[in-house]
């Protein structure tokens, strides 16, 4: 049987729940990457000396790094297969991680390095070849291709939706452990269970939006989704100009921000790639680029102002709503009709 139908088999069993741990851990690694020294931000500003803002460059050069990663990545996936452009984003943090090891940084960075290691060895050894035709590798097709998506408006408008959303959750991640930690004087283990409450505000708007989509178009979600997370912005500014509420007024529009990605994020994939089966693998790989490179944007914004205020991340978080929600708008709306796959 070759990989590739054997990609196709049903999955039962022991072999699904395998799956669904290597593919879950694959989804999770970058979001580990960033999230497990979140904490030490603060930590980081003091040990080297340094300024909020500086911190923060450290989490905008992973987002460009990732962002021009996919953009690579993509065209590869469709001419070689699936599996082996997801071999460099899982041995770069190992060698990165072994090198701050030599220099002699915390034991952070080595715990990444372990989990990409063992995500390696389960991808190459268990995880099976989905790619159904490979596609040419040249660079005239491979910016005509980009060129293309970026001409499709529903493509385009679902990419900058969540594009911004996803900006606006980056500079929540960027400020987060500076505003609460450094202006509220919360300790780091109780930051990180709030950190992983709006986590989970994330997993649940998720989980509702998978009960919730049967019956109703995926943009109408979207653009429900971009509603809520602007009037989310918008009262989180105002709390943090105010004042009001103090933590709790913070607090609560963020969650009900994250909670609203759960229902952007998948949404937006299903309309930007709907139409373009035949390359998903350039199609993913130019949304996840557009998308990281917005998060590093709006992180290298939020760097650059130094404030003891929550007021900089707050006006940012919610300046990316409402041009999340413009970006659907004007360019998706209600027209979206998913045609067959190209």
């Amino acid at each position: 049987m070759t990989p590739a139908a054997a990609g196709s088999a049903p999955l039962t069993g022991l072999r699904r729940l395998e799956m669904v741990v290597l593919l879950g851990a694959l989804t999770a690694f970058a979001p580990l990457s960033i999230d497990m020294y979140l904490p030490a931000l603060p930590t980081l500003q003091r040990y080297f000396q340094t300024t909020e803002g500086e911190v923060q460059l450290t989490l905008a050069s992973f987002f460009l790094g990732f962002a021009l990663g996919q953009s690579l990545y993509g065209p590869v996936a469709d001419r070689y297969g699936r599996k082996p452009p997801l071999y460099a984003p899982l041995a770069a943090p190992l060698l990165g991680s072994y090198i701050l090891l030599w220099f002699g940084w915390k034991a952070i960075f080595l715990t990444v390095a372990v989990a990409g290691g063992l995500a390696l060895l389960g991808l190459h050894f268990r995880v099976p070849e989905t790619l159904p035709a490979a596609q040419p590798l040249s660079a005239g097709y491979i910016f005509g291709t980009y060129r293309a998506l970026l001409e499709d408006r529903f493509f385009l408008g679902s990419t900058l939706a969540t594009g911004f959303s996803s900006a606006g959750m980056f500079a929540y991640i960027a400020g987060a452990p500076f505003v609460f930690i450094n202006l509220f004087g919360m300790r780091p283990d109780r930051f990180a269970w709030l950190f992983g409450i709006n986590a989970a505000a994330v997993v649940i708007g998720a989980q509702i939006n998978g009960r919730v989509l049967h019956g109703h178009a995926p943009e109408r979600l979207m653009r429900i989704a971009a509603m809520v997370q602007s009037a989310s912005g918008l009262v989180l500014v105002a709390a943090a100009l105010t004042g009001t509420g103090g933590l709790l007024g913070l607090v609560l529009p963020l969650f009900a921000y994250m909670s609203t990605i759960g229902f952007v994020f998948p949404n937006a994939v299903a309309i930007a790639l709907a139409n373009h089966g035949r390359i998903a693998g350039m199609a993913s790989a130019l949304l996840g680029t557009l998308q990281f490179s917005m998060a590093a944007f709006s992180v290298l914004i939020l760097g650059a102002i130094n404030s003891v205020t929550a007021v900089p991340m707050s006006v940012a978080i919610c300046a990316c709503g409402l041009l999340g929600a413009a970006s659907h708008l004007v360019l998706i709306r209600d027209n979206y009709a998913p045609a067959a796959s190209s």
